[in-house]
């Protein structure tokens, strides 16, 4: 089986990204986000889905805002980076 990769897509208010978790008990962990805003290539603004009360945060209705987020494929905490393809 090959490793999974990122599948680069062209970048855009409304893409599906993932956010990896900067805090609390599932830091570390990729959560399903929105980009809302960009600001060039490799840094945007997101809407991020949350595990509720689970993941740490309090946002209303599951959702995070993240802001000025950038791209990492190395998946560090506190960045983005493409959903994966096997």
């Amino acid at each position: 089986m090959s490793p999974k990769t990122e599948k680069p897509m062209a970048l855009g208010i409304g893409s599906d990204v993932l956010y990896v978790l900067d805090g609390g008990p599932c830091k570390g962990q990729n959560r399903p986000a929105k980009v809302v805003q960009t600001f060039g290539p490799e840094v945007v603004n997101l809407q991020v889905f949350i595990d509720g009360a689970n993941d740490g945060y309090h946002g209303p209705a599951g959702l995070v805002w993240q802001t000025s987020i950038k791209h990492d494929s190395e998946k560090a905490p506190g960045t983005w980076h493409w959903p994966e393809e096997e």
